[in-house]
């Protein structure tokens, strides 16, 4: 035991002797000189002597660029002046005191923890490493602003006592890159050691982690390329891993101009956030909002002056647009939707309300989507402004890189945790599927059994029954294919008019009806209707009400629309005086671009203008009488007015059952918002493209529940 202590107190004295042995250059004077002073390269100046002033130690605790040095004859410089200024020149020296450790070492180097933007370093006036890249005039033809250089020490220049360390430094004089833009450390001692300052082990095993992410998911949209959400998500982090990787020490040494890394560096950041914001919303909204897009669109057209402005304007520039997409961020992505949930849920639930408030809140932040990534964006927000404070100092950024981790990978857990809720129910409902199998079959058995016990007559009784069933089934088969032979089996061919329709039965005969009234080539009106109640009842008035809107409708073709409605109204009652049925129905009559519309208490019409994204629900301006009870009861004695407008080409005119708007899915009800933004957001011609857009979206949403009402959905495009 104490042999073991002892070798590890050796081993820590050891190592705090070697970096003991390094000197630290921020501890000492510097002396800087506007231009090359070649004769001083090997001696300091005398008190006094023109042009050169003394800076005081840095102490490790600030920059030393060329701008902050006060020389005289620097031009003046502000951060709101974006243009780059001629290359001046500047030379530093640093006095140092060398050792025997230092004068036996037997790899001596010095380490910059920056330095830029075009620069020399001189030991005792003997040229040691050059990064000077100029031409005929002056101009600087390849930038080399490196981060974490070593630069080794020929030991034929050291000498005992003191040696100047010499820098010729040459840049625009105005750039946060000219100088030492750090503030440390600067050191001299064995290269051995100081080389381990530029481990970026972590830094690379990061950026690899994010980059494979984004090929990963970038593979899954190739896959899927309606589920937009895997590309948003693999172009962030693409832009987030060449963002890290524009940073390490290693792309330097492989991209010999750092100018092309900078820009490199500040596109990827000036892109990543507002990807990363298209993905949020995305994710948790199912669209990208015109402010999200606004935002990518400013910081795409910062990157494009970096090539020719400075890129700490742009800098400023990109903070100052980030600040309202921020609030956006937060507010209208975030917290609206936490909102919505929270007061949901609270309207929802039972109970005493402390527990109910505590359930809401839990549902709404921790089970919530949006409640998830506000938590990832607050811890990546508190190291980002923990990083800048480091940086506003002359540090280097240490936790942001790994509050990124944090945020890549619980945004894609989110994406995994529903993929595998998708899977995990269909592999629920495969398994719920095998026990009903199971039991129905552990049930026949057992039946069979009994039968066996049973005598003849009660196996006479069970014949008779059987066939009771088979009748009754049969029965119901005739009567689905019955009434399906009523309603139209595809949309009719007609001029002017492109037309697509859905007609999905919960389950047998179906309480929706519609029709399509046609002359000839000519498209004369369209019906679509809700029977209250399910089962066979309701079908069969189905049938009875196709009929008696398709005679009223002909009948009435030079008379009002309100003057046919009555007249159904008037059938309708005579025929459900014994029944608790009552209909809605959306009456529609074309003439050739012109609408004429009546609503009997059914859900409403939406009209998508050509070209737009931003569908609308059909009202007047003045809210008319267009509008009335339901059809089968008594109360429509006044004659109701049709509504009238006009349709263009293109336009399209969404008609549909309550069925689409009222279906529950994992996130609440479809609703009438859903259906505007998906009608909005397809991106189909044709009347069966965009059709199949919308149907597939509400699919998506009810993910696996059940649908318990009958669908019908018909679309009118003009031509």
């Amino acid at each position: 035991m104490k042999r073991s202590s002892f070798l590890l107190a050796a081993l820590i004295a050891c190592a705090a002797r070697s970096f003991a042995d390094q000197i630290d250059l921020t501890m000492s004077n510097i002396w800087a000189y506007e231009g090359f002073a070649e004769g001083h390269l090997d001696h300091l100046p005398e008190a006094g002597e023109p042009g050169w002033t003394t800076l005081n130690p840095t102490m490790g605790k600030r920059t030393l660029l060329v701008r902050e040095m006060g020389l005289p004859g620097l031009p003046p410089w502000s951060p709101a002046d974006p243009f780059r200024k001629k290359p001046l020149q500047v030379t530093l020296l640093i006095p140092f005191e060398a050792d025997l450790i230092l004068l036996n070492a037997s790899d001596p180097a010095v380490y910059f923890a920056h330095v830029g933007n075009n620069w020399e370093v001189y030991l005792n006036g003997r040229l040691i490493r050059s990064e000077l890249f100029l031409d005929s005039k002056g101009n600087i033809t390849r930038e080399r602003s490196i981060r974490g250089e070593l630069v080794a020490i020929d030991k034929r220049y050291l000498k005992a006592g003191r040696n100047i360390l010499g820098i010729r430094i040459v840049g625009d004089p105005t750039d946060d890159r000219t100088g030492l833009g750090l503030n440390g450390p600067y050191l001299i001692g064995r290269y051995e050691l100081l080389s381990t300052r530029n481990s970026e082990y972590v830094d690379l095993m990061l950026i690899g982690i994010y980059f494979f992410f984004a090929l990963y998911h970038g593979i899954l949209w190739f896959l899927r390329p309606r589920v937009k959400s895997y590309l948003y998500y693999g172009e962030g982090t693409l832009m987030l891993s060449l963002y890290l990787l524009s940073r390490t020490h290693t792309i330097v040494s492989l991209v010999q101009h750092t100018g092309f890394v900078m820009i490199v560096e500040y596109a990827s950041l000036f892109l990543v956030v507002p990807i990363i914001t298209w993905f949020f919303e995305f994710t948790i909204s199912g669209r990208v909002s015109r402010f999200a897009r606004g935002y990518l669109v400013a910081a795409a057209i910062l990157t494009l002056p970096a090539l020719f402005l400075r890129q700490e304007i742009l800098l400023y520039a990109f903070l100052a647009v980030s600040v309202p997409a921020a609030f956006h961020l937060v507010f209208s992505v975030f917290l609206a939707p936490m909102s919505r949930t929270f007061t949901s849920r609270l309207n929802e639930a039972k109970g005493f309300f402390p527990f109910r408030v505590a359930g809401s809140f839990w549902q709404a932040t921790v089970q919530n989507p949006a409640g998830q990534l506000l938590f990832a964006v607050a811890v990546l927000a508190a190291t980002l402004v923990t990083d800048s404070l480091i940086v506003n100092g002359g540090g280097i950024p240490t936790y942001a890189k790994y509050a990124y981790l944090v945020l890549v990978i619980g945004t894609a857990g989110i994406l995994a945790f529903d993929f595998m809720g998708m899977w995990g129910e269909a592999e629920n409902l495969n398994a719920s599927l095998g026990r009903k199998v199971d039991e129905r079959t552990h049930e026949l058995t057992q039946a069979t059994e009994n039968q066996k016990r049973l005598n003849n007559d009660f196996s006479a009784g069970n014949r008779r029954l059987i066939d009771a069933m088979a009748a009754a089934e049969r029965d119901m088969n005739m009567a689905v294919s019955v009434q399906r032979g009523f309603f139209p089996q595809k949309p009719p061919a007609v001029k002017g008019w492109d037309i697509a329709f859905e007609f999905r039965p919960a389950s047998g005969v179906s309480g929706d009806l519609y029709d399509f009234y046609v002359s000839g080539d000519r498209l004369d009106g369209l019906l679509v209707g809700d029977v209250s109640g399910h089962g066979i009842a309701s079908g069969l008035i189905t049938v009875l009400t196709r009929s008696i809107f398709y005679r009223s409708f002909a009948a009435g073709s030079k008379g009002s629309l309100g003057d046919i409605l009555t007249a159904v109204n008037s059938e309708l009652v005579k025929e459900l005086t014994s029944v608790d049925n009552y209909l809605t129905a959306a009456l529609i009559r074309l003439r050739n671009a012109d609408i004429e519309y009546l609503n009997a208490a059914h859900t409403d019409i939406i009209l998508r203008k050509r070209g737009s994204n931003a569908p609308a629900i059909v009202t007047p301006a003045d809210i008319g009488d267009f509008k009335g009870p339901p059809l089968g009861r008594e109360g429509l004695e006044t004659r109701l007015k049709a509504m009238r407008f006009a349709m263009e080409p293109g336009d399209a005119l969404l008609v549909y059952t309550d069925c689409i708007i009222e279906t529950h899915g994992r996130g609440g009800r479809y609703g009438m918002e859903r259906l505007l933004a998906s009608f909005g957001s397809s991106t189909g011609t044709a009347a069966r493209e965009t059709l199949d857009d919308i149907y597939s979206d509400f699919k998506t949403f009810v993910a696996g529940n059940p649908i318990t009402d009958d669908l019908t959905l018909v679309l009118l495009v003009r031509k």
